[in-house]
């Protein structure tokens, strides 16, 4: 499906909304009303259903809020990525200590787990070897 980017920047009491693609510009009241707005015009310059494509806005903010928002984004990137290496270790962790010798009920109690959530590490931890 096609997707088109659509720009937003308050001017005023109003959203404009450029589309680069087409060249071409729209107004909304309030940011809520841009995707309806900007598929509606879409549409009608291209002559094509609305449902036929995607909208993916971009919203402009001043300078010094675009670059946090780009900041906290980086942050939010890092920590899913720290957060996917934690689980990975982990899962690596309790299926080494199985292979030491450890059974399920002991690594829930040495890892702080539940037994169910035990097992259920374990089991991840050799699917995730055999594929």
């Amino acid at each position: 499906m096609k997707s088109y980017l659509v720009h937003a920047e308050r001017e005023g009491r109003f959203w404009l909304l450029r589309v680069p693609e087409l060249d071409i510009m729209t107004q909304a009241r309030r940011l809520t009303e841009a995707d309806e707005m900007a598929r509606d015009l879409i549409a009608t310059w291209l002559d094509i259903a609305p449902d036929t494509f995607t909208i993916d806005l971009e919203v402009a903010l001043p300078d010094e809020l675009a670059q946090r928002r780009d900041h906290a984004r980086q942050l939010r990137d890092e920590a899913d990525r720290l957060r996917t290496l934690a689980a990975d270790e982990f899962r690596d962790v309790v299926r080494e200590a199985h292979e030491a010798g450890l059974s399920v009920r002991e690594l829930a109690v040495a890892l702080k787990l539940s037994h169910q959530r035990a097992q259920q590490i374990l089991t991840e931890a050799r699917e995730r070897r055999s594929a």
